[in-house]
């Protein structure tokens, strides 16, 4: 009886591991539909959580944004003179999983000319498509930098003029301390189809052909096609093969702020601590409903530009990676920012 009772308890351990297992892996971004939501629900969980750029526009330390969206307030030239800026490795480990119906800004802009230039040769693009970052460099300005470069004689950039002077109450701005840049992969499927020509099979040295003539297509846009399966009938009419498309740009894709809040750091941190936070992304994962969420845990979830507003308002304390509790903060700034959008995307539909 012992014996039996002992083997039930491993056998039950075992399911709850594997059930586990299960639940961590269904991931946020996952959930979430709004595109600008699912970068945010994917950047905080990288290793080095990072906010994301929507629309690339040269961005680098030194930038000041209007709000989380993006939009400059003033660009590094404009209020500091020629700061020292270092560079860093950084790596994105995982792959962000969405569709390109869901695309804003530039990506949006990008996948329309891809589109393009596949219709042209007949090839239709699966909507659901991979994206990974490569060769992701971290730039990096010191708030001493910022600082010591300040131009004061500057009137646009009297807010910075504030934070410079004396970090303490009343400071707004969003100044972008570090900002990574890398180039970006797309992975999505191909498809041929061959009804409707004569023959109406499906000739496989057609599609090579057809796919050679697609890759000097997009090098005239700046991308670069590689195959990453055989080309295979996808029934009798059709062939499809799954390929890479990489834009060698480097781009910016995220940044971190040179400074955060203080007050907000300890309001953000108190309720990681109090678990609100987890509860909140457990909440969603198990039921998908993001606007509910954002309602139960309405005095968090504000309104984004209301958000980024405490993000730079009150005491200002430079940006430290390899303060614990700052990486902390930044990760719940992300998942906090990804509920709030998706929930005011949903809402405006």
């Amino acid at each position: 009886m012992t014996l039996r009772i002992h083997k039930f308890f491993v056998f039950a351990l075992l399911l709850f591991v594997i059930f586990s297992q299960n639940v961590h892996a269904k991931l946020l971004e996952d959930v979430l539909k709004d595109f600008r939501a699912k970068l945010y629900a994917y950047f905080k969980n990288q290793p080095d959580p990072i906010l994301p750029i929507f629309i690339p526009a040269g961005e680098v330390p030194g930038d000041v944004y209007r709000d989380a969206f993006g939009g400059f307030f003033a660009r590094q030239n404009d209020c500091f003179k020629g700061p020292e800026v270092i560079q860093a490795p950084s790596k994105l480990l995982r792959v962000l999983d969405t569709t390109s119906s869901d695309f804003t800004g530039g990506y949006k802009g990008r996948f329309v000319e891809i589109a393009k230039a596949s219709a042209d040769l007949g090839f239709a693009l699966e909507q659901r498509i991979e994206i990974r970052f490569d060769d992701v460099t971290n730039y990096v300005c010191s708030d001493l930098q910022l600082k010591s470069t300040f131009r004061s004689n500057k009137k646009d950039c009297v807010p910075v003029a504030k934070l410079m002077n004396d970090p303490g109450e009343g400071n707004s701005a969003l100044i972008l301390g570090q900002v990574l840049i890398g180039s970006q992969i797309m992975e999505t499927t191909a498809s041929l189809s061959f009804s409707g020509q004569a023959e109406g099979q499906v000739n496989l040295d057609t599609v090579k052909e057809k796919l050679g003539l697609l890759a000097k297509a997009l090098e005239k846009i700046g991308l670069s096609l590689d195959l990453i399966s055989k080309i295979e009938a996808a029934g009798s009419h059709t062939a499809q093969t799954k390929i890479s498309l990489t834009d060698p740009r480097k781009l910016p894709i995220g940044y971190r702020p040179a400074f955060v809040s203080q007050q907000h750091l300890d309001k953000i941190l108190m309720y990681i601590e109090k678990g609100t936070l987890s509860n909140m992304e457990e909440y969603i994962l198990k039921t998908d409903r993001v606007i509910v969420a954002a309602k139960e845990w309405s005095f968090l979830v504000i309104p984004t530009r209301e958000f980024v507003k405490e993000m730079v308002s009150g005491k200002l304390v430079p940006f430290d990676e390899e303060n614990p509790q700052h990486i902390k903060y930044l990760k719940g700034v992300g998942l906090i920012l990804s509920v709030g959008t998706e929930a005011e995307a949903q809402q405006s539909k």
